[in-house]
């Protein structure tokens, strides 16, 4: 995977001055924040910016019971108070990859939280469950897709200098014991694995690698 111009936003506090799109029926503004890596951890921006990596992904022995495979914080750092409030849209690509040859009876979901960080104390706000991404059938080595979570966001203040942070718990489960590669894709501008080294790929070269956190604010009136 090729490393393009890398930064690390969350350093730069965001200072959201406008919204994406609104909802004037019920005084929403949405803020559309991809993620992404940055030099040394994950972050959410509006800005299309090249991701560090295109995926995050390990070999694991996958069994029959569910096991946590991921765990990633994606933040941003806030230059101005924000109100929270509404319905959240969380959009992730997730993928698998067998090690050991065609495989079928695999499952892979996750469960997206929504949370404030002020530097000290973690507060979890809100949090959902996907539905699961199921290979039933094995064609290639490869099986992924993108599942979608909404969450509706009680109202939430946040000051200046806090973080949003969106927390992906990815699990997985196989009928088959085997080695696989299980992850999540998450680069702004959607590029896909290097094709060059497909032993080491969880998406297909036709699937979407946008993380999108559609995020909901409450505008001033």
């Amino acid at each position: 995977m090729v490393n393009l111009l890398a930064r690390d936003f969350r350093k730069t506090p965001a200072s959201i001055t406008s919204f994406d799109f609104t909802d004037i029926a019920s005084g929403t503004g949405y803020v559309v924040f991809k993620g992404g890596k940055g030099q040394s951890d994950y972050n959410l921006n509006q800005q299309e910016f090249y991701s560090d990596k295109i995926t995050t992904f390990k070999l694991e022995s996958i069994t029959n019971v569910w096991e946590t495979t991921q765990d990633i914080d994606f933040d941003v750092l806030l230059n101005n108070p924000l109100t929270m409030r509404g319905k959240a849209i969380i959009s992730v690509p997730i993928g698998v990859q067998s090690r050991g040859g065609t495989s079928s009876g695999f499952y892979l979901k996750y469960t997206a939280y929504i949370r404030k960080w002020d530097g000290t104390t973690e507060t979890e706000i809100v949090s959902g469950t996907s539905e699961e991404l199921v290979w039933t059938i094995a064609s290639s080595n490869i099986r992924d897709g993108i599942k979608t979570v909404n969450l509706e966001v009680p109202l939430t203040k946040f000051k200046k200098g806090e973080t949003i942070r969106l927390t992906i718990v990815l699990e997985a489960k196989s009928e088959i014991e085997q080695n696989y590669n299980v992850g999540i894709a998450h680069d702004p501008k959607n590029r896909n694995d290097d094709p060059l080294d497909a032993t080491e790929q969880i998406i297909n070269d036709t699937t979407d690698t946008i993380l999108n956190f559609h995020a909901p604010f409450r505008i001033d009136r």
